[in-house]
C-alpha cells in the first residue's frame, strides 16, 4: 500500500518489490511462448514444467515489464498451474506464497465451471461417447489399472454439448460458486484479482455455422455420433457463459472492498484479432499471417510462417492439467477404437509423428493403447 501524492508517477511502479501470481491455466499462460523450467524437474508437482507455466503468461510479462524496474530487485512467486480449481488455489497455492504481498495476480473459476468438458463436448470432441460406450470405456480403463480411471467423471463423456452448457451455466449461477469465489478472493486479500475472455467473435456471423473442429476420425466406434459444428447458437451460449463468469468474478471482488480490483480484459481481445470467426482474420487451415492472436485453433491449422502446430507435444503433462486432460480423452477414445486417427494435415508429404504418454508409472505399451501424441491445440507459435 502507498499514499498517492502530487508527484506520483503512474508509469513508475518500481516500488513493487513483492509480486505473486496464483490461479489456473489462464494465469499459468499455457501455450504462450516457451514453457518455463525443464522436463528434468517434471516429477516435482509444483515445478514450472509440471504446472505448465510459460514465459509469455501475463504474470511473467508483468514481472519483467520495465515500468516495474529491475526484476532482480523484486521477489516474484509464480504458483499458478494448469487445471487448478478454486479449492486448489486456496489449499495448494496460497500457502506457497509469502505474506505481505504488494500485488497478487489471480485468475480462477473457469475449471470449476468445467471449461475443458465444454471444449470436449462442444468443440474438439476428443472423447464423446454414447451411454453404452461410457460403460465399456470405464470397464476397459479400470481393467487396465489406469491411474486416473477410478475417480474419473465418466458420465460427463456422454452428456452432450447442450447438456454440458446447461450444467456449466447452473454451476456459475449457483450460490456455491459465488461462495467459492468469495473464499479465493478473501484468501488473496488475507495474504494481501480473476478474468476470462470470449473465444468467439461477438458479431456471431453465420459464416462459421458449418465449421467443425472435431478431432478424430473414429467412425468405426461412433458411426452414429453427431459431429459438433461451431453454430451461431452454440457460440452465443459459450460467449454468454464468459459474460456470466466475469459478472460473478466482478461481484465477488466488489464484496471484498477497495483493496482488490477486478480487471476484465475481455473487451480488448477482439481488437487483437484473438477471437475465432472474426472479420479480417483468415482462419483456414492453410498458411495465414492474420491469425497470430487466436487463442486456440483447429487441429490441422498451419502457423503464420508455414510451420505446423505440432510443437510441445512430447512433454509428458501431469494428469489434471489442460494438456493432461487431452491425453486422458485420447486414451478413452483409443480404448474404444484402437485404430482411431487424428484429422491431420501432412507436412512435406510426411505426417507428423504422433505418440501419447499415458502416465509415468505404466509404459504405454503395457496398456495396449497405440502410441498417439495429442498435438497442441493452443496458439504457441
Amino acid at each position: 500500500m502507498w499514499t498517492r501524492d502530487d508527484d506520483f508517477d503512474e508509469s513508475d511502479l518500481s516500488f513493487i518489490t513483492k509480486l505473486a501470481a496464483v490461479g489456473d491455466s489462464y494465469s499459468a499462460g499455457i501455450g504462450a511462448g516457451d514453457r518455463l523450467g525443464t522436463i528434468l524437474n517434471a516429477l516435482d508437482p509444483h515445478s514450472d514444467w509440471a504446472c505448465s507455466r510459460y514465459d509469455n503468461s501475463y504474470p511473467y510479462l508483468i514481472n519483467t515489464d520495465s515500468r516495474l524496474g529491475d526484476p532482480s530487485t523484486r521477489t516474484f512467486q509464480f504458483q499458478s498451474y494448469s487445471g487448478a480449481v478454486t479449492s486448489d488455489v486456496i489449499e495448494n497455492q496460497f500457502p506457497r506464497i509469502d505474506s505481505n504481498q504488494q500485488v497478487i495476480l489471480l485468475s480462477a473459476g473457469g475449471n470449476d465451471a468445467e471449461l475443458v468438458t465444454i471444449l470436449n463436448q462442444c468443440i474438439f470432441q476428443w472423447a464423446v461417447l454414447s451411454e453404452s460406450q461410457v460403460t465399456v470405456a470405464k470397464l476397459a480403463a479400470l481393467s487396465k489399472n489406469l491411474d486416473w480411471a477410478s475417480d474419473y467423471d465418466w458420465d460427463a463423456l456422454g452428456r452432450g454439448c447442450d447438456a454440458q452448457l446447461d450444467r456449466s451455466q447452473a454451476i456459475i449461477d449457483s450460490p456455491q460458486f459465488s461462495s467459492s469465489l468469495d473464499s479465493v478472493v478473501s484468501a488473496a486479500k488475507g495474504k494481501l484479482a480473476p478474468e476470462y475472455a470470449k473465444f468467439f467473435a461477438e458479431d456471431l456471423s453465420s459464416g462459421c455455422d458449418r465449421v467443425s473442429w472435431s478431432t478424430w476420425i473414429y467412425k468405426a466406434a461412433n458411426i452414429f455420433q453427431e459431429e459438433q459444428y461451431l453454430t451461431t447458437a452454440h457460440r452465443t451460449r459459450m460467449n454468454a457463459l464468459v459474460d456470466a463468469m466475469n459478472s460473478k468474478l466482478a461481484a465477488a471482488v466488489q464484496r471484498t472492498g477497495p483493496m482488490v480490483s477486478f480487471v476484465n480484459y475481455d473487451q480488448y481481445v477482439g481488437t487483437w484479432g484473438g477471437r475465432f470467426c472474426e472479420d479480417g482474420v483468415d482462419e483456414s487451415t492453410s498458411e495465414s499471417n492474420t491469425r497470430p492472436g487466436l487463442m486456440f485453433y483447429e487441429l490441422n491449422s498451419w502457423d503464420p510462417f508455414g510451420s505446423t502446430p505440432w510443437k510441445r507435444s512430447n512433454d509428458d503433462p501431469l494428469n489434471g492439467t489442460f494438456n493432461g486432460e487431452q491425453q486422458v480423452f485420447a486414451q478413452i477414445t483409443l480404448l474404444l477404437d484402437p485404430n482411431a486417427t487424428f484429422f491431420q494435415q501432412e507436412a512435406n508429404n510426411a505426417a507428423p509423428k504422433l505418440a501419447i504418454q499415458s502416465n509415468r508409472t505404466r509404459p504405454v505399451q503395457d496398456l495396449e493403447i497405440p502410441a498417439v501424441q495429442v498435438p497442441s491445440l493452443l496458439p504457441d507459435g
